[in-house]
This record gives structure tokens, C-alpha cells and sequence, in this order.
């Protein structure tokens, strides 16, 4: 019986090769989802999120003090939820880094989100109320002496505030019960706790001037502030209106 004919050398249709393993199929995605097992589908709870700490919608101080007892109350609230209103109220004093550095740290870290929470919660007059404060307590603190009394009825401290900060000059009324009223906003701020540095009430008194009065306006705050004084600048005012009369 005759062998099956060689294939060598046939010019006809080579047969088919069969592949000796089935391919891998392709996926899709980046190779952070590929690398080291099945990704987690589209919108799955398991994706790794970076550490967020807990806030709270926290809720926001008006200006003229009238929510502050319930502003209050909420702001406790969270700080105990986040085991930090002992911080805020000074009952738990920050260690010493020399005695314990790690109870330092942790006290300071602290610190620092309680001060967060609150200047969050505030609003324009309620940020400058904080103006160089240090620490969560005196956060607190200056916010309670200036906003106790104001839910009640009491909104003295805040209107003082908002003269002092936020009054502008307007060059259709007398230059001097506005300059007067702005210098004695800030003599009455020191004596419920707020002292404001005399440079700073210079720089707000120019600030403060209408358009018409630019030149003033240029020469003032191109001046040394550590040189002059409030008074001096609001001599200047009047007799530059004087001048315009």
C-alpha cells in the first residue's frame, strides 16, 4: 500500500496552521486599574480615596451677631463630636515639647483644625474679630466678647466693627464727622478689647478716601506709616477739603 503524498514542494493551498494556545483577551483601562488583578467597575464603593478628615456644613456667623447662640451651640457640638472642645475651651493646656513632644504635636495639630473650623464658620466681621489671634481659644474667646450680647439686642461691638472696617468716605458729606467717626470707632474698639495699631488705622484712613481726593490718596500711602499719625493724616483730609471749598 502506497504512502500518503509529500506536501514538500506543493505549490497548492498550505493547510492550515492551528494555534497550539487560546490568545489572552484584551482589556480596557489604565494600567493603575490592570496592574495586580481585576479593577473595581465603573462607580464601585471600593476604589481607594485618599483620607479626608470629617467636616461639618458648618454653620456661618452673620455679621450683625443675631444667629450666635445657635452658631454657638453647633460650633460646640462639632468640636466635641471631633474631641477638640476641650482645646477650644482651654481646659487641656498644650504639653511642653521638652516633656512630650508627641503630646505637643498632637495638641498643635488640633489646635490648628479647631482655629480652621471657626474661621471657616465666620464672616467678614467675624474674620477680622480673629485678626491675629493665636491659638483656638482666643479665637473663641475674642468672637464671645465681641458677639455675646449682640443676639440679644446688644450689637454695639459689631457696629463699631463695621464702621471701623468697612465705612467708606463719600465725597458728597463733610470729610470731618466721617474721619471722626471712623477714628472714634477704633478708640472705642480698645476699650472692649480691640486695639487697633495706629499704622493700621492711618493706612485705613487713606484708603478710605473718594476718588476725587487721589492725589492726597498717593501721597499718604506712599508715606512712612511709622513716621505719622492718625491724626496728622486726618488733619490732612480736612484741610484738603478746605482747599477743594
Amino acid at each position: 500500500m502506497s504512502s500518503p503524498p509529500s506536501t514538500s514542494g506543493n505549490t497548492g493551498t498550505p493547510a492550515p496552521q492551528v494555534p497550539t494556545s487560546t490568545p489572552m483577551p484584551q482589556t480596557s483601562g489604565t494600567p493603575a486599574q490592570t496592574q495586580g488583578g481585576s479593577s473595581p467597575t465603573a462607580g464601585s464603593s471600593t476604589l481607594a480615596k485618599p483620607f479626608v478628615p470629617a467636616k461639618f456644613n458648618l454653620l456661618m456667623l452673620e455679621d450683625d451677631g443675631e444667629n450666635y447662640k445657635t452658631w454657638y451651640m453647633a460650633l460646640m457640638l462639632a468640636f466635641t463630636n471631633r474631641s477638640i472642645w476641650s482645646i477650644v475651651n482651654g481646659t487641656k493646656p498644650c504639653p511642653t515639647a521638652t516633656s512630650d513632644p508627641t503630646g505637643h504635636e498632637e495638641w498643635c495639630l488640633k489646635d490648628c483644625e479647631a482655629q480652621l473650623m471657626i474661621l471657616l464658620a465666620l464672616k467678614k466681621v467675624g474674620q477680622k474679630c480673629v485678626f491675629r489671634t493665636k491659638t483656638s481659644k482666643e479665637y473663641w474667646d475674642r468672637i464671645s466678647s465681641c458677639y455675646s450680647g449682640a443676639s440679644g439686642g446688644n450689637k454695639r461691638t459689631v457696629s463699631l466693627l463695621e464702621q471701623f472696617f468697612f465705612m467708606s468716605f463719600k465725597d458728597a458729606e463733610p470729610m470731618q464727622p466721617q474721619v471722626d467717626c471712623c477714628i472714634y470707632a477704633a478708640q472705642q474698639l480698645e476699650t472692649v478689647g480691640f486695639p487697633i495699631a495706629e499704622n493700621l488705622l492711618v493706612f485705613l484712613l487713606a484708603m478710605r478716601l473718594p476718588e476725587s481726593y487721589l492725589m492726597l490718596h498717593t501721597v499718604l500711602t506712599n508715606s512712612d506709616a511709622s513716621t505719622i499719625t492718625s491724626r496728622w493724616v486726618a488733619d490732612c483730609i480736612i484741610r484738603e477739603e478746605q482747599h477743594r471749598l
